[in-house]
């Protein structure tokens, strides 16, 4: 009985060395493949071959069914919308387009005192500006 383990457990090392040695072998040559075949290659199963006896057929299929896509592609086509539906769809998405127009959700300082204020013209006024405006609303908070 204890020879009959021992053979067992030595059968189990050598079957468990060949499929990894087997799987290697399959890892070194799949990045060679074409990407096409990739999917066809990592599915057969290994017979007597490294993957399977009959891959040039499956292979062969796989050619026939890409074509056969490419070929119900080329046939179905979209049609384009008209040029006047698109140009109404587009002025309508322009018009409303942005947010500036409205007041803010919240108010510009977070002390709930003063708010949005629309200048005429859109520029940003400089650092100085902003010291001069600043120290003015101190000095006619302190009044």
């Amino acid at each position: 009985m204890e020879a009959i383990k021992f053979i067992s457990d030595g059968c189990r090392i050598l079957s468990d060395l060949h499929h990894q040695q087997t799987e290697t072998r399959k890892k070194f040559i799949t990045p060679c493949l074409d990407k096409t075949f990739l999917q066809v290659v990592d599915q057969s199963e290994r017979d007597n071959t490294l993957f399977g006896n009959n891959l040039s057929d499956k292979i062969k299929a796989s050619k026939v069914i890409t074509m056969q896509g490419q070929q119900i592609k080329k046939t179905s086509s979209t049609p384009k919308p008209s040029s006047s539906h698109v140009h109404t769809a587009h002025t309508s998405r322009n018009s409303l387009q942005g947010n500036w127009q409205t007041l803010p959700r919240s108010q510009a300082n977070k002390g709930g005192r003063g708010g949005y204020k629309r200048n005429s013209q859109r520029q940003t006024p400089s650092s100085q500006q902003k010291m001069a405006s600043l120290s003015e609303y101190r000095a006619a908070k302190r009044q």
